[in-house]
């Protein structure tokens, strides 16, 4: 069953449900990983009340399913949950909702939190409503009173609850420099992945994939070890580089082509490629360097492998590099000046996972 999500109405209710394009019933099926997943316990509900009572949203989330992306991962110790949808309505109207939590200094001994960071968004048309648990006065943050409640439960499953005071603007909203909305989450989700960011690694390490490609003598700024029941376990690492003093980097297409035919070594030819092996002429600059973002995918045996460059990628002085943080960091291709995804023992539809996860 291939997975989306679709919100009716905006005004009074949001719905999020699942849809799928064959006959599998949502929620009965379980997790390819682990068979422990109960998917027609998942799900849950958020509502948004402005301080006087009046409701501003409730957020319906449907069952979760074994063959999509979508529940709590464990990133070192913050545990985080996402969503966010868009779309059309039946009258033509663009919507979006959304909805992120950070929950800090998460350990499976302890239940209860403070210092939850929690964001939520929706619109409609010329209606719209950004709610936010910290407010920044004269650049300082000043975050507002929301309590998290955390349960793992035996079924492989995340119970999470949190509730208290949002910072919220919008459609005829006057003050937003006090708190002035309530939220409750309350939702089960599966657990996605558990990951550990690794930074400025040196050399090839132990968490690594065999055969993942790597460049010697250059430093990935950012390497995070995934562990799923959904993509299996693996590794991104994302290259940076150094500025030169011509004002060049290091890392140029050279060392793209370097890690692509790593890659073909271990996997064969790609099943998805754009670079130099497959452009006109024309895509090149006058010296003859590929002037263009250029990356590959491989799969074979539930391994999967991309390799890819942006030329435009630059990182300044005194600037700190964007990392991968989850599982999200699988969707950029060009977040970094290179990146290697490599994962072993995928349980979701590879091309369903490059169309939602590739460039």
């Amino acid at each position: 069953m291939n997975f989306w999500l679709i919100a009716s109405l905006f005004m009074g209710a949001v719905t999020l449900s699942s849809c799928g394009d064959d006959e599998e019933t949502p929620g009965n099926s379980t997790d390819p990983g682990t068979g422990k997943i109960d998917y027609s316990k998942t799900g849950g509900s958020a509502v948004v009340n402005l301080k006087d009572g009046s409701e501003v949203s409730k957020i319906t989330i449907s069952n979760f399913g074994s063959d999509e992306l979508s529940g709590v991962e464990l990133v070192d110790d913050e545990l985080t949950f996402a969503y966010y949808v868009s779309g059309e309505t039946s009258e033509g109207a663009y919507y979006y909702s959304g909805c992120s939590v950070t929950i800090p200094g998460y350990s499976e001994g302890k239940t209860t939190y403070k210092n939850v960071e929690l964001g939520f968004s929706q619109g409609q048309g010329d209606v719209y409503y950004q709610g936010n648990s910290v407010y920044y006065r004269d650049g300082k943050p000043s975050p507002s009173d929301l309590t998290a409640t955390v349960k793992k439960q035996g079924n492989g499953t995340y119970h999470v609850v949190v509730e208290g005071d949002l910072y919220l603007s919008g459609t005829n909203i006057t003050n937003d420099e006090t708190p002035n909305a309530t939220i409750k989450l309350d939702i089960v989700a599966p657990m996605i992945a558990t990951c550990k960011l690794h930074k400025n690694v040196s050399s090839k390490q132990s968490y690594m994939p065999k055969g993942t490609p790597w460049l010697d003598g250059k430093t990935v700024a950012g390497a995070l070890e995934i562990k799923s029941p959904f993509v299996g376990s693996g590794v991104l690492l994302w290259y940076y580089g150094t500025r030169q003093a011509d004002g060049s980097y290091d890392l140029q297409y050279a060392q793209y082509e370097n890690l692509k035919a790593q890659a073909v070594k271990l996997m064969g030819e790609p099943f998805e490629c754009w670079d130099a092996s497959v452009a006109e002429e024309g895509d090149r600059q006058g010296s003859g360097e590929w002037s263009d973002v250029a990356y590959a995918y491989f799969y074979k045996d539930k391994k999967y492998v991309m390799v890819s460059y942006c030329p435009w990628r630059d990182t300044y002085e005194g600037e700190e590099p964007q990392l991968p943080h989850g599982i999200s960091g699988m969707h950029e291709n060009h977040a970094a000046r290179i990146h290697v995804h490599i994962l072993e023992g995928m349980n979701v539809d590879y091309m369903q996972f490059v169309h939602s996860f590739g460039h």
